[in-house]
C-alpha cells in the first residue's frame, strides 16, 4: 500500500460495503449546520400538535351549545371542565359564537403553523440535499486515482445524484415522525383527561394495529436495499453502453445490449413494484385493524360507563371525536417509519460513501512549489500498486537535469507509465523518493505541483463544450490572445480557424467530432497555456496516423522547448532530439545513455530498435545505420 493511503475490504463494486456505516450519525451530522430551520420547524410542528388537540376538544361542546344542550361529562373529564370554565362568562348563542371563534382560530393557526412547519422542513431537506452533494463531489475529487480503477462511474453518479436525496428525505421524514409523535401525545393526553380506562384499551389495540404492519415495514426495508442495487447495475449498464456507443454499433451487438439493459431494467421495476405494494398495504391493513378497534372501543365504553348512560353519548361522542384524529395521526407515524425503513440502505450507503477513512488519499504537503533549478531525482523508488503482489518499480534510480528531455522505453508491463504517475504524484512511491531540486515531491503543496505539470497521453480527454474553453481549461482568465497563441504553437490555429464557429465551435462527447490528431494538438495547447515548467509526454502520439503523428510530433517538439521533459515511448522512431534514453527492465533502469551510446551496447535497447526498426526504417537524431539482430 502507498503511504498516505488508507484502504479497507471493498464489496464487489468497489465501494465500501452497507452493514456498518453510522447512518444515525450522519444524519445527525447533516442537520447539525442548519439548526435554526430543524428547531423552527419543530416549534411550529408542536404549536400546530397542541392548537389541534385544542380545537379538537372542543369541537363537541361547540356543537353540543349550537343544538342548546349543556355539556355533562363524568369526574374523570375536569380538563374539559376546566377548559370550558373560560367561556362561563357568556351564555347561550353568545358562548357558541366565543366557542365557534376560538375553533376557528385554532383550525387556522393550526393550519398556518403547519404550513410553516413544513416548509420549513422542506428548506431544510434541500440545504441538506446540496450540503451531502457537496461533500460528495468534493471527496471524488480529492481521492487518489487508484480509487477509480475499483469503482463503477454509474454508481457513482447514484450515490452522488440519487441517494444523498434520499438521505435528506430521510431528515425530513424523522422531523415529521417527532411533529407527528407530539400530535399524537397531544391527542394521547386529552384522551387519558377524558377516560383513562378506554385510553388504555386504546393503546393496546393500537399497539395490535402497528404489529400488523410491521411485518409490512420490515419489508419495504428489504426492498428498498435491492432496489438501491438493482438501479445502480441498471445505470452503470446504461452508462457503459452509452460510452461505447461507437464499438455496440460497429459490432452489430445493439440489439443484445438492448435485451440487456431492459433485463437489468424490467428486474429493477420489478423490485420497486414489490417495495410499492408493501407500502400500499399498510394502508388497508390499517384501515381494517383501526375499525375493529373502534368498534371494540364503542363496546368496553358501554360496559365502563353502565351507570352514567346519561352522559354516556356525549362522552363516547366526545372521545371518538379524539381518536378519530388520533388515529390518521397514529397511521401518519406508521406510514413515515415505513418510508424511513424503505430509505435505511440509502443512508447507510450514504455513509460509507462519505466516509474517508477507508479511501486512498494523498496527503499535499506544507511547502510552496518554485520553478525547477537544477534536476528532477527518482532515488531507490520501489512501487506497488494497492491490491497487486509484485512490484512494478523496484530500486529504480534516474536523474533528469533542468531543460533536458529523457525518454524512457521497454516492453509493456517494465512501468514506464508508472513513473510518469509518480512524478505527476498521482501514486506515493512505496519505497525511496522523488525530488525536485532536492525537495521531496511530499513535503511540496500537491494543487501547485500539479498545475506546474503537464502531462500529455495518447488517451486524451476533451469536454463536450467549446475549444476555447478546453483550452484554457485550468486557466479560466487566460486571455484570447494566449489561447490563440498556444493553440499555434501546437499547430492547432491552423484548423482551429478552419471551423464554422472558431474557437467556439463545440467539440462533442469527449471530442468526437475532432479527428485524433487534433485531439492531441488540442491537449498540447492546454498544456503550454499552463506554462509548465515539466512535461510528461506519455505516448502522446502512439495512436495516430503518420500524417498526423507528424504534426503532433512537430507540436510536440514546440512544447519541449525550454522545459524539462519525460517522455514515455512505445515507437522508438518518436524520441527524435531525446538528451538520454532509459531502458525500463522489471521495474529498474536497465540501460542508459544517448540513441548511438545505447545502440553500441548491442543490449536491450538495441535489440528493440532492431525489431521496431525492420518494420519502420526510421532513425531518431537523423541516425542511419545498418539493422542488425543483438544476437
Amino acid at each position: 500500500m502507498t503511504a498516505g493511503q488508507a484502504t479497507s475490504a471493498d464489496g464487489p463494486s468497489g465501494l465500501p460495503p452497507v452493514p456498518g456505516a453510522d447512518s444515525s450519525s450522519l444524519l445527525w451530522s447533516a442537520a447539525r449546520p442548519h439548526r435554526v430551520l430543524v428547531g423552527l420547524s419543530l416549534v411550529l410542528g408542536f404549536a400546530g400538535a397542541l392548537l389541534n388537540g385544542i380545537g379538537v376538544t372542543l369541537l363537541v361542546p361547540l356543537f353540543l351549545g349550537f343544538l342548546g344542550q349543556e355539556i355533562s361529562l363524568p369526574g374523570g373529564s375536569r380538563f374539559v371542565q376546566h377548559l370550558l370554565g373560560a367561556f362561563a362568562g357568556a351564555a347561550g348563542q353568545t358562548r357558541s359564537a366565543v366557542l365557534f371563534a376560538v375553533v376557528l382560530a385554532c383550525l387556522v393557526l393550526k393550519n398556518a403553523t403547519g404550513f410553516g412547519s413544513t416548509y420549513a422542513a422542506g428548506r431544510l431537506r434541500r440545504e441538506i440535499t446540496c450540503d451531502l452533494r457537496e461533500r460528495a463531489i468534493r471527496l471524488v475529487l480529492a481521492v487518489d486515482v487508484d480509487f477509480y480503477t475499483r469503482v463503477k462511474v454509474a454508481e457513482l453518479i447514484q450515490r452522488i445524484n440519487w441517494e444523498t436525496l434520499q438521505t435528506a428525505s430521510a431528515v425530513l421524514i424523522v422531523l415529521r415522525m417527532v411533529v407527528a409523535g407530539a400530535a399524537l401525545a397531544v391527542f394521547l393526553a386529552l384522551m387519558l383527561l377524558l377516560s383513562w380506562k378506554l385510553t388504555l384499551v386504546s393503546l393496546l389495540l393500537l399497539a395490535v394495529v402497528i404489529s400488523a404492519n410491521h411485518w409490512f415495514i420490515r419489508h419495504a426495508r428489504r426492498m428498498g436495499g435491492y432496489l438501491s442495487e438493482r438501479s445502480s447495475d441498471y445505470a452503470h449498464a446504461l452508462l457503459e453502453t452509452l460510452s461505447g456507443i461507437r464499438l455496440v454499433q460497429a459490432a452489430g451487438t445493439a440489439d443484445e445490449e438492448a435485451l440487456r439493459i431492459n433485463a437489468l431494467s424490467r428486474k429493477r421495476e420489478e423490485i420497486e413494484l414489490r417495495s410499492f405494494a408493501a407500502y400500499v398495504a399498510v394502508g388497508p391493513v390499517s384501515e381494517v385493524s383501526t375499525l375493529l378497534a373502534l368498534c371494540a372501543t364503542v363496546a368496553l365504553g358501554k360496559l365502563f360507563f353502565a351507570q352514567e348512560v346519561g352522559v354516556l353519548s356525549t362522552l363516547l361522542f366526545t372521545y371518538l371525536v379524539l381518536l378519530f384524529r388520533a388515529l390518521p395521526v397514529a397511521k401518519e407515524v406508521s406510514d413515515l417509519r415505513t418510508q424511513l425503513a424503505a430509505l435505511a440502505s440509502a443512508r447507510s450507503r450514504t455513509a460509507a460513501f462519505l466516509s474517508r477513512e477507508d479511501k486512498p488519499f494523498l496527503r499535499s504537503g506544507s511547502r510552496t512549489r518554485q520553478r525547477l533549478q537544477r534536476e528532477i531525482q527518482f532515488r531507490h523508488v520501489e512501487f506497488t500498486y494497492p491490491g497487486a503482489s509484485a512490484p512494478v518499480l523496484r530500486d529504480f534510480d534516474l536523474t533528469i537535469p533542468r531543460g533536458q528531455t529523457v525518454a524512457l522505453v521497454g516492453v509493456s508491463g517494465s512501468g514506464k507509465t508508472t513513473v510518469g504517475l509518480l512524478l505527476a504524484r498521482l501514486y506515493d512511491p512505496s519505497g525511496g523518493q522523488i525530488a525536485l531540486d532536492g525537495l521531496n515531491l511530499r513535503e511540496l503543496e500537491l494543487r501547485g505541483l500539479r498545475r506546474s505539470i503537464a502531462v500529455v497521453s495518447q488517451e486524451t480527454f476533451l469536454f463536450n463544450t467549446t475549444i476555447r474553453h478546453n483550452l484554457a481549461y485550468g486557466r479560466p482568465a487566460a486571455t484570447d490572445a494566449a489561447v490563440r497563441e498556444a493553440a499555434r504553437r501546437a499547430h492547432a490555429l491552423e484548423f482551429i480557424d478552419r471551423l464554422p464557429e472558431g474557437m467556439e465551435t463545440r467539440i462533442g462527447d469527449r471530442g468526437v467530432l475532432l479527428s485524433g490528431g487534433q485531439r492531441q494538438r488540442l491537449a498540447i495547447a492546454r498544456a503550454l497555456l499552463g506554462e509548465p515548467d515539466i512535461l510528461i509526454l506519455d505516448e502522446a502520439t502512439s495512436a495516430l496516423d503518420s500524417a498526423s503523428e507528424r504534426l503532433v510530433q512537430a507540436a510536440l517538439d514546440e512544447a519541449r522547448q525550454g522545459r524539462t521533459t519525460l517522455v514515455i515511448a512505445h515507437r522508438l522512431s518518436t524520441l527524435e532530439g531525446v538528451d538520454q534514453i532509459g531502458v525500463l527492465d522489471q521495474g529498474r533502469i536497465a540501460e542508459l545513455g544517448t540513441h548511438e551510446e545505447l545502440l553500441r551496447l548491442q543490449g536491450r535497447y538495441a535489440k528493440l530498435w532492431s525489431l521496431q526498426g525492420v518494420a519502420g526504417g526510421a532513425t531518431p537524431n537523423g541516425v542511419r545505420e545498418e539493422l542488425r539482430s543483438p544476437d
